[in-house]
């Protein structure tokens, strides 16, 4: 996270916050939350884009339209050699959130807590399915929750209001195939590894603002790694050919892990459904999320979702391996008005297999990859602050990542011959994909290498501060998310992940940054205790339970299931940063950027001071 704006506090040690909270996303602005909720704690919660607290950012329909816009990092991935051969210079497009609430205020709001053996496989009896579902937080409602509920951890997690008559008839398939249904920034650190605060740096200055107990950084999976390597700490011999000091040899930025997927625009129906720009743009559907809360307003994108274990998989010992989504529109839906550039489709691609479709009703059937074999990695470019940095997923590299897509290919094929999707004319779209016309249409060939020119992201990176214990040596932190070999320097967000869950990752994301605050809390008391209750972060050198009904089936059981997915708002509720709680300072710069500083609890400071003559990072 590198603000745009950069202070350094002039104020008393005494008046220095607590914890410093870098990234304001799903995670960063819960452990804020939580940490401040005591009133013991202040707590600076810094975030590089603004509060935005627009009311069309709650609209669901409205979320793909934020993609590559002022509230997204717009972050590319390098040339991927075996897959994404249909989009722009062979690269994927990743676009995080650079808005308090991060990606979950762009995303499609799709509640999914995965698989029992997903957390019960990432090494360590306290992080296993008994033990963190209990921080899941919830509360299953099709009605508005108070400030207060909010407040206490509650998130609302809603049916669907309203669904095309692609849903039901996807749900019916997979009935009809025997399928269960179910409800469902640079760290400061002291020569003792010690952190002691955060760095910032743009247009020439530098500030630094100091923490009493500890950093902890929430900046995401792309930002955190991004931030410990600025800070030194890193595979040795990339920092060294940056000539950033090395301060620790950790793998920071390894095991890039992402759901991957395919099926824009695969299937052709011969009914119309009332998704479409048309319906989406009148009068009467303005007012019926107004005035009703229901009507397209209300999609999320995605209708319905099936988890299931290929052939590939064990049912009896592995968690689910395929992930399939139902959404009743595609690329061509709006005549390339938005995915075609979003997405990066190449030129080729859009006029060989896209355009033709205009004017049709086509639906995306995607194949999502849950477990992928395929493992990438996130370096820095170079040492600036402000450069993105070189993303490269090494998407399809393993060969069972290609086989178990093509897997949810055929199962897509089963789905549409079904007597619920042929009522509404399914079919596949028989436009062949540019670069693959040596291949047999519809052959396992084809497929494959269709797989391989239209690989798309899920959204969903994690792994890059790896959890795991000091003698893993792929690990970064260790089960209690503190960084290795190092004190009070903590990461909690999706790159602690040793894995990915068996879907959408956002309800894990408020899963760790719960379970995150009561490790840090504990902790917090042990050392009270141990110290009599003395200071003991050392002032002079610190500078700076219920599940919801619709899940329930889902998290216990085993087998393949279908169902219409759970939806919910932003971790950042809408509520707590706007409540008492909180004040802050937003403060614009030329570029339209923004830093947002968020104090929780007593605000540690009442006047920041420019500090031009700082030493550069």
């Amino acid at each position: 996270m590198w603000p745009l704006w950069s202070f350094e506090f002039d104020a008393p040690p005494l008046n220095h916050p607590n914890t410093n909270a870098v990234g304001g996303g799903s995670a960063g602005s819960v452990v804020a939350a939580r940490l401040a909720k005591s009133g013991k704690n202040s707590v600076l919660l810094i975030e590089a884009g603004p509060d935005c607290s627009s009311r069309l950012l709650n609209i669901p329909v409205f979320s793909p339209l934020l993609l590559g816009s002022k509230l997204d990092w717009s972050y590319k991935t390098q040339p991927q050699f075996d897959a994404c051969l249909g989009l722009d210079n062979n690269a994927s497009l990743w676009p995080r959130g650079k808005v308090l609430g991060g990606s979950s205020r762009i995303n499609n709001i799709v509640y999914m807590r995965g698989h029992s053996r997903d957390y019960d496989s990432w090494g360590d009896s306290s992080w296993s399915h008994q033990e963190v579902h209990n921080y899941f937080p919830h509360r299953t409602t099709n009605g508005n929750v108070s400030e207060s509920e909010l407040l206490r951890g509650f998130l609302p997690v809603n049916e669907l209001p309203w669904t095309t008559d692609l849903s039901g008839a996807m749900l019916r398939a997979g009935e009809q195939l025997g399928y269960t249904m179910a409800d469902l920034n640079a760290v400061l650190l002291s020569d003792k590894y010690e952190a002691y605060g955060v760095q910032y740096r743009r247009f020439g200055h530098v500030g630094r603002v100091r923490a009493r107990k500890a950093v902890i950084l929430c900046a995401g999976t792309v930002g955190s790694s991004k931030i410990l390597m600025l800070s030194g700490m890193g595979p040795k011999h990339h920092l060294q050919s940056l000539k950033i000091p090395l301060i620790q040899d950790l793998p920071v930025g390894q095991n890039l892990q992402d759901h991957v997927t395919t099926g824009l625009d695969l299937v052709i129906l011969n009914q119309t459904l009332p998704l479409n720009v048309a319906n989406i743009a009148s009068l009467s559907s303005a007012l019926d999320y107004l005035f009703y809360g229901t009507g397209p307003w209300t999609s999320p994108g995605c209708e319905a979702v099936a988890v299931v274990h290929s052939d590939l998989s064990d049912p009896e010992t592995d968690p689910p391996d395929l992930q399939l989504m139902a959404i009743p529109s595609g690329a061509s839906s709006d005549d390339g008005a938005h995915l075609y550039t979003t997405v990066g489709i190449t030129d080729k691609v859009w006029q060989g297999y896209f355009a033709a479709l205009s004017g049709q009703q086509v639906a995306s059937f995607l194949p999502v990859l849950l477990h992928p074999k395929s493992k990438g990695e996130i370096l820095l470019r170079d040492g600036d602050p402000n450069s993105l940095p070189l993303i490269n997923p090494r998407y399809l590299t393993h060969q069972r990542d290609v086989d178990t897509l093509y897997r949810g290919i055929l199962l897509i094929k089963k789905i549409i011959s079904t007597p619920a999707m042929q009522s509404l004319g399914a079919s596949l779209n028989p436009n062949i994909m540019p670069g693959c016309e040596q291949y047999l249409f519809d052959s396992e060939d084809y497929w494959k290498c269709y797989i391989r020119h239209l690989t798309l992201t899920a959204y969903h990176p994690v792994g890059t501060c790896k959890m795991g214990p000091k003698s893993d040596p792929s690990s970064v932190v260790d089960f209690d998310l503190r960084v290795h070999n190092s004190h009070h320097l903590y990461v909690i967000d999706a790159s602690i992940m040793p894995s990915l869950p068996s879907g959408n990752i956002n309800a894990a994301v408020v899963m760790i940054a719960e379970k995150g605050v009561e490790i840090v809390e504990r902790y917090w008391a042990h050392q009270a205790m141990v110290c009599h209750k003395r200071e003991v972060f050392l002032p002079s050198k610190v500078s700076l339970k219920a599940m919801p009904p619709i899940l329930s089936t889902a998290w216990t059981a085993p087998q393949s299931m279908f169902s219409e997915p759970s939806v919910t708002i932003s971790p950042l509720y809408s509520a707590p940063m706007g409540s008492s709680l909180f004040s802050h300072l937003t403060r614009p710069d030329s570029s339209g950027g923004y830093l947002t500083l968020w104090f929780l609890g007593q605000k540690p400071v009442e006047e920041w001071l420019p500090n031009p003559d700082a030493p550069p990072v």
